[in-house]
Parts: C-alpha cells; sequence; structure tokens
C-alpha cells in the first residue's frame, strides 16, 4: 500500500490564500453594488428630472372617479380635473382632542400625536411660510379644491409631490394650533368636523 504525502503549508503561506480568495469576493462585491448605484442614479436622473410637466403615481381611493376593479387610481397632475368635488372626504389631519372652528377655518390643539396627514389624495402645490412666520402647506384635490395646513413645525413633502390621503405631510408643534383650510375656486368654506370627516359649505 502506497503511502499519500500530505505537504505541509507554513501559516503564512495559509495567510496569503485566505488573503487572495478575500480580495478577489471584495472585488466581486464592489463591482455589484458600482453597478446597482449606476443604475439607481441613472434611474433618478431620467424619471426624477423636473422637466417632466404631468406627475403620476398609483394611489387608492374608492371615492374617486377614477376607480377601477383593481383598486387603483392612475392619479396623474391633469386627471385631477376628472375628481368631482362631491366625491372627496376629507378627514382630519390631525388626532388630538380640541377642536375649534374660528373664521371659518379649523384649529386643531395638538397634543399626543404631532403628524399632520392629508386629508384626501393630492398634489402639493404651495409651500412657504406667511408674513405672521407660519408654515403653510396647499394641496389640490382636483380642479377646484384646494387644502391648507398653516403652523406647520417640520415640512415632509415638495411641490409636485403625489400625496396619498392619510399620508404624513408635516409635523406640528405640541401646545399650539394646526389650521385648516379649505377653498373652492379660491373662496374660504366655512369648515366643520362630522365624525373625524372635515365638512364644508360655502
Amino acid at each position: 500500500m502506497k503511502t499519500l504525502k500530505v505537504t505541509s503549508i507554513r501559516k503564512n503561506k495559509i495567510k496569503n490564500i485566505y488573503l487572495k480568495v478575500e480580495r478577489k469576493k471584495s472585488v466581486i462585491t464592489c463591482a455589484i453594488l458600482g453597478c446597482f448605484i449606476s443604475i439607481f442614479s441613472f434611474g433618478v436622473a431620467i424619471f426624477g428630472n423636473s422637466s417632466i410637466t404631468d406627475t403620476y403615481a398609483s394611489v387608492y381611493n374608492p371615492f374617486n372617479t377614477l376607480y377601477n376593479s383593481f383598486g387603483d387610481v392612475i392619479f396623474t397632475s391633469t386627471s385631477l380635473n376628472l375628481i368631482e368635488t362631491k366625491n372627496l372626504k376629507l378627514m382630519v389631519p390631525v388626532k388630538c382632542s380640541n377642536i375649534e372652528s374660528e373664521n371659518g377655518e379649523l384649529k386643531f390643539l395638538i397634543d399626543n400625536s404631532i403628524m399632520v396627514k392629508a386629508c384626501e389624495d393630492g398634489i402639493v402645490t404651495g409651500l412657504g411660510v406667511l408674513p405672521t412666520g407660519e408654515k403653510y402647506i396647499e394641496i389640490k384635490h382636483n380642479a377646484s379644491v384646494v387644502t391648507r395646513y398653516l403652523n406647520i413645525d417640520i415640512t415632509g413633502v415638495v411641490i409636485n409631490q403625489l400625496v396619498k390621503k392619510g399620508k404624513d405631510i408635516a409635523t406640528a408643534k405640541p401646545n399650539e394650533y394646526l389650521k385648516l383650510s379649505v377653498f373652492i375656486e379660491g373662496v374660504s368654506q366655512n369648515l366643520s368636523v362630522n365624525k373625524n370627516q372635515v365638512v364644508w359649505e360655502s
């Protein structure tokens, strides 16, 4: 019977072989990561281009006239005109125990929850600060209805962003009032709350 001789390998040699394998793995990992970054950057450059005039997204709203059997709505900045005002169901934008009505607008005293949510699906058309120093967000919900959220703290959206109903769009300051206004064709409406829903009358 023949005896097989096992060649002994020194520690340094083992270490060198291990390092070569690890370097090879690192190169492959970096190459894959580089490909992903390149693809992502290319996608942002193409689809995130501000020159694209019509923004779109898939949103869900069973009250929307664009509703289909799949429960999805192809919601674009131009298709807002197809949504009927009577089908808009505005939810209360914050959870709080104290709601007041003053000069037609609603005032929500911020207590436990500071998150401000979109009352309905829409597109962000206005961001800014009033001369009083209060920050605001305006969201367009169809051809004529706009909601304004006034006295926010941190803004969480950008102009032309499409938002879903109930999505967090900002934060408000504790122990201060968040103010909500609704405008139909530029005219401020008298607001009230009925079962966590914002209702209006001209």
